[in-house]
């Protein structure tokens, strides 16, 4: 991978125009695109140098590893440090499905991360369906993960908020459901270990 980021810092030097959609050199594929951006300005920061190559990166996985869940993680991660040189659906989507592959294996924090960053790019692009889909999602992982806790109520009134906004009744009156059950079995488990059995 070393060798690869260092090919892609020389073709993206100002004034290179790659030939050919893929390096001869290395036979890696190139977005053709993402270069010719990075080559345009001889004083890009480091930052922005670094989220092309992540970018690349993402690009050459989604080329080699079609349909291949192993790379899920490795795919999300790319898009997300590329920043808004990716976009925000794409990246989004990415995040979903690493999320659903590590919450396969119960490892549900960190699925609750994976979602938690897909529905924060989801709003802030104004992906209202998206968001909705992810939190639903989400919802579920955090009450697996930690239960009826303050975020996941929290979760749950922006569900329920997005769902009356885009017409979806059946959906807001679920996640108001699911809430108000919640908070009842918050309290009567607090209650519990109380010795409280109101």
């Amino acid at each position: 991978m070393a060798a690869r980021c260092a090919t892609a810092r020389q073709q993206c030097r100002p004034g290179y125009r790659p030939p050919y959609e893929t390096s001869s050199a290395t036979g890696w594929p190139v977005s053709t695109t993402a270069l010719a951006t990075c080559c345009r300005s001889p004083r890009s920061s480091v930052a922005t140098w670094t989220s092309h190559l992540h970018l690349l990166v993402a690009d050459t996985l989604e080329r080699t590893h079609v349909d291949d869940e192993s790379v899920a993680e490795r795919l999300a991660y790319h898009l997300w440090a590329a920043g808004p040189l990716a976009d925000p659906a794409r990246t989004a989507q990415a995040l979903v499905r690493a999320g659903r592959r590590v919450a396969a294996k119960l490892a549900f924090a960190a699925a609750g991360r994976h979602l938690e960053s897909a529905a924060q790019i989801a709003r802030t692009a104004g992906l209202r369906d998206l968001e909705l889909s992810v939190l639903s999602l989400l919802t579920l992982v955090a009450s697996r993960h930690g239960g009826y806790g303050g975020s996941t109520f929290d979760l749950l009134e922006r569900a329920e908020y997005l769902a009356r906004m885009l017409g979806r009744e059946t959906e807001a009156v679920h996640f108001l459901f699911v809430r108000l059950v919640g908070a009842y079995t918050s309290e009567s488990y607090g209650g519990a270990l109380n010795g409280n059995w109101t």
